[in-house]
């Protein structure tokens, strides 16, 4: 396809556009030459076609995140691969996958990053198309939904195992209380602490929040409530900020349903136990995600993911090469964690 010549302001010299997807192999390219991603020189293949780039923007986000612990980002055997601390795993549709279980990708739940705003509280909207859905979604029996691969998130974390996870936890101490999270957590939490000590004295809001606090949960080996996929508490990388009281609000969707409130994704928001912004937007300048942000809301959860503020940089500006076809594949709305 050729590029497109356009006059500049004034009558000046006639710039060159390129189309987007051209402008996306130039970056692509870029990554290559510059030496931004490494590729191992007998795995190199050519760069793919324009399907196959999604995995590659996924893949990126989680090497930005963790470069001390992402070694590789290569196109090998037809898919876009990544090497976690010596093992190799396949983009596979989302799953990343280890070699063995790759054919099998249609039995195992996306492992795929999302859409995440920061800024002020909006609560998510519903199409209507999907609300009986949504009305349903408790009732689902566990095996009704596809697990997520543990081998991934198990290498990345150095947590393959329930055993392996309690031999790498540490304790930090948090707001007042000891919590036992994984060690990549220590940096980001004391950081929160900071930040959060230092608008104390102009924040009353963030005062009475932090003293009505019960505890704060760390790791612990579980599955995410309805499902048979492990939660990011698994790995130690997920703290839940539990009050002494709700005062009859609600903080995680499921027991909105089972409370008996039919739309429970439709709670106004004096309905919502939630944390105070400044804090929510403390954890998120350091890293985390907060759960009150999804539709299956979670408001008592922080998550340390740092992949889910790389890929949302990469695509949240309209002038990015990437921008607006990755901005559409990025899903909305995550399950709680």
């Amino acid at each position: 396809m050729a590029p497109r010549s356009s006059t500049g302001e004034n009558g000046k010299e006639p710039r060159i556009t390129h189309p987007p997807r051209l402008r996306y192999i130039v970056v692509i390219l870029m990554f290559l030459v510059l030496g931004l991603y490494s590729v191992e020189a007998n795995d190199a293949q050519p760069i793919p076609q324009w399907g196959h780039l999604d995995g590659f923007v996924h893949l990126r986000a989680y090497q930005t995140a963790y470069p001390d612990r992402v070694e590789a980002v290569a196109f090998r055997d037809g898919d876009w691969t990544i090497r976690v601390n010596g093992h190799w795993f396949y983009w596979a549709n989302g799953r990343l996958l280890p070699e063995k279980a790759r054919s099998a990708w249609e039995r195992f739940a996306p492992v795929r990053l999302y859409r995440y705003e920061t800024g002020p509280y909006r609560i998510p909207s519903v199409a209507a198309s999907s609300e009986e859905l949504l009305t349903q979604w408790i009732d689902l029996p566990p095996e009704a939904l596809p697990r997520r691969h543990n081998g991934f998130l198990g290498v990345l974390y150095g947590a393959l195992s329930a055993g392996q996870a309690r031999k790498i936890m540490v304790n930090v101490n948090l707001f007042g209380f000891s919590v036992r999270v994984h060690p990549i957590m220590v940096e980001p939490l004391a950081r929160v602490e900071r930040d959060t000590r230092a608008i104390l004295g102009e924040s009353p809001e963030v005062r009475s929040f932090l003293r009505s606090l019960g505890t704060v949960d760390g790791q612990l080996w579980r599955y995410i409530a309805g499902t048979r996929s492990l939660s990011y508490h698994s790995y130690g990388t997920a703290i839940d900020l539990l009050p002494v009281r709700y005062n009859g609000q609600f903080s995680y969707w499921r027991w909105a349903a089972e409370a008996g409130i039919t739309k429970w994704w439709d709670l106004r928001l004096d309905q919502r136990w939630m944390p105070p912004m400044d804090l929510v937007e403390i954890f998120e300048r350091h890293g985390f995600v907060w759960g009150g942000r999804w539709l299956f809301f979670d408001a008592i959860h922080m998550e340390y993911r740092p992949e889910i503020h790389a890929v949302n940089a990469l695509i949240r500006t309209q002038t990015s090469p990437v921008g607006d076809s990755h901005r559409r594949s990025l899903p909305e709305h995550r399950l709680a964690q």
